[in-house]
Formats: structure tokens, C-alpha cells, sequence
């Protein structure tokens, strides 16, 4: 019978960090070396080639993590992504080293409590998930952007209201009146910067809507009321797969719908509220299509209206109605159907897959 080592990583920019235990938790392999593909090969071909047997090999999630999973998935039988925010042993020890963490990284993967992250092993998949993030940081950057610029134009005296003072001749109406040239320069400097925002995030846009013509869902996605190009995309980078999830509701959770019962002893401790872990941008995928589900008729429009009726609670009824939405597409996906408004995507469905954050 084989051997069965585990291995964690602790990865930084420059240098990182392995540690291996056996299955007695007794340490047998401790390598540092310079961040690296080469030098991550090396290493762990090094500790298997002292130690031959069953591979499973942890790193945390962040910016290296999928690059590294890349990298090494080959390498070991099993390799697991895992969520940081939930390793509070490693987190939180006052103490940290990296050696000690990626010893700690190895004890909880081998006992079994590590929450695994979802990395797609498909290239295709993963660059286009890069570029639907891409697209997204593009248009956080420039909210933040349009906040600086309504900002300086308060601090002169000007108080933009709604969306206007972004256009080009609106943007004239509040600079013209500035009695400093300097601020006048300061002013159109940064609508220099939004203007060329927009124009990079549209060069992000077609791409992003490009690569998603290659899956099949993301077509299929756009028939659903409330859902365009850009949210079908998103959709399906985010979730990468549906059978990552076992029920609906651990999809809720990912998308941070799901409701937080924090319980001891049968008593609650606090009051219910969502549950802040998860991807935020797939929540506000939910609400846009859910707003704009409400200008015509349709399932969400009706299920909503059929929710606020019963509860008398329009935020209630409201995130029933985003719940239901991403479960349509959720359930279309992984059955791979067509849309058919208020059809088979509501009937149960039986569960086979793992979740994977």
C-alpha cells in the first residue's frame, strides 16, 4: 500500500516555502527556494523523489494560486486551492513564519478541514475568467474615477447631479464657470483619464464577449429575461462549472445570497443577515438582472410581485426574485437546456457534485 504524504506551500513573491508530513504527522520534508516554475518543480520532485507514495499538496488562494495550480497540478494526485479567510490557525497565530504555516497548511490538509477554492484545469476557462475580471476591475476603476471627479468639482463650488457632467459637452457647463486655470487644467485632466477609461473598457468588453462565444452557455445565458452580453459572461467565468455545487442554496452562498443562522447550543447568536463570503460581483449580477427583469412582463417580474404579495416586504421579495434568477441559470447550465420561462428549470434536480468555493 502506498504512502501518503502531505504537502502545504506557503508562496510569497520572492520566496517560498514547502513543508511534507506523513501520515503519522511527522515531518519529512522542508524546502525553501526563490518563487519560480522551475524551482517549484524542482521541489516537489525533489521531496517525492526522497519519499516515493500518494501526493496531496495545499497552497491558499491569492495571486499566485492559480498560476501555482497551473504549475503543479500534474505533479501530485491530489492538489487543493484553499480559502485563506477560513485557516484562522494560520491567520491569526501571532507567531507566523512561513515555514511554521506551510507546516500548518499540511496538518489541516491532512486532517480534512481545509475549504477548497475552485480552479478550473481548463486554459480556456481560466483566460477567460481573466478577462471577464479584467472587464470588471476596468469599470470599478473608473466609478472610483467619476467619484474623484463630481469630489473636485464640489470642492470648487460646482454640485454635479446625476450622470451628465460626464459628457462632454455637460462637463463644460462646471469647468467653464472655475475662475482658477489651474483647476480648470486639474479638472480636464481627470476627464482626460475617464475618457480614456471608457475607451479601454470597451476594448475589454468585445473582448471579453469574444471569448465567450466559444461556450455555449453564455447564448444560451442571454435568453433569460434581465440577462445581456456582459452578465452571461460573467456567469459563466465565475461559476466555471455547475457541478461545483451540490444545491442551490451553496450557490447562493457563492453569490452572497445565502442567509447567516449562526447557532450555539440551539440559540441564535445575532440576527440573520447575508452572508458576506462569496464573489460580490455575481450578487450584483442578480440585482441588475433583476431590475431589469421589472420592465416588461415576464417569470422574475411576476414571481416578484407574487412574493411582495405574500411577505409585504419588497427586499424579501427582491432577493426571492435574485435567488431565482441565478437558479435558472444555474439549472439550464447544468442540465444543458434552453431557457423555457417558468418550465423545467424549477423542478428538482438531483444533486451529485462537491462544492468548491
Amino acid at each position: 500500500m502506498q504512502q501518503r504524504f502531505y504537502a502545504g506551500i506557503d508562496a510569497g513573491s520572492t520566496v517560498c516555502e514547502l513543508v511534507a508530513i506523513d501520515e503519522a504527522g511527522e515531518q519529512v520534508a522542508a524546502i525553501k527556494f526563490d518563487t519560480g516554475e522551475r524551482n517549484f518543480l524542482s521541489a516537489i520532485q525533489e521531496a517525492r523523489r526522497s519519499h516515493p507514495g500518494s501526493w496531496s499538496l495545499a497552497v491558499e488562494e491569492g495571486e499566485l494560486a492559480q498560476w501555482i495550480a497551473d504549475v503543479l497540478r500534474d505533479q501530485v494526485e491530489r492538489l487543493v486551492v484553499c480559502d485563506p479567510k477560513r485557516n484562522v490557525w494560520i491567520a491569526r497565530d501571532p507567531a507566523k513564519r512561513d515555514r511554521v504555516d506551510a507546516k500548518k497548511l499540511a496538518q489541516l490538509l491532512k486532517g480534512g478541514y481545509l475549504t477548497e477554492v475552485y480552479h478550473s484545469a481548463d486554459p480556456a476557462r481560466v483566460e477567460f475568467k481573466r478577462a471577464v475580471q479584467h472587464y470588471h476591475d476596468l469599470t470599478r476603476s473608473q466609478a472610483g474615477l467619476k467619484r474623484r471627479i463630481k469630489s473636485r468639482l464640489r470642492s470648487s463650488g460646482a454640485i454635479p447631479r446625476g450622470l451628465g457632467v460626464f459628457g462632454v459637452s455637460g462637463r463644460e457647463t462646471f469647468i467653464t464657470p472655475m475662475s482658477s486655470p489651474t483647476s480648470q487644467h486639474l479638472i480636464r485632466h481627470l476627464f482626460e483619464l475617464l475618457d480614456q477609461s471608457v475607451r479601454t473598457q470597451e476594448k475589454a468588453r468585445r473582448l471579453m464577449v469574444a471569448l465567450g462565444r466559444a461556450f455555449t452557455e453564455v447564448g444560451r445565458f442571454q435568453e433569460v429575461p434581465g440577462i445581456g452580453p456582459v452578465w452571461a459572461c460573467t456567469f459563466s467565468a465565475y461559476i466555471q462549472t455547475p457541478h461545483r455545487f451540490r444545491s442551490k442554496r451553496q450557490l447562493w452562498r457563492y453569490c452572497r445570497l445565502a442567509i447567516t443562522n449562526r447557532q450555539s447550543n440551539g440559540e441564535l447568536l445575532g440576527r440573520q443577515r447575508l452572508d458576506r463570503s462569496g464573489v460580490g460581483v455575481l450578487k450584483a449580477l442578480s440585482y441588475q438582472a433583476f431590475c431589469s427583469a421589472q420592465k416588461s412582463d415576464n417569470e422574475f417580474h411576476r414571481h416578484f410581485e407574487e412574493s411582495l404579495a405574500r411577505t409585504k416586504d419588497r427586499t424579501h421579495a427582491r432577493l426571492s426574485t435574485q435567488r431565482k434568477i441565478l437558479t435558472v441559470l444555474w439549472t439550464m447550465w447544468r442540465r444543458n437546456e434552453p431557457y423555457r420561462p417558468g418550465g423545467a428549470q424549477e423542478q428538482p434536480i438531483q444533486m451529485n457534485g462537491a462544492e468548491a468555493r
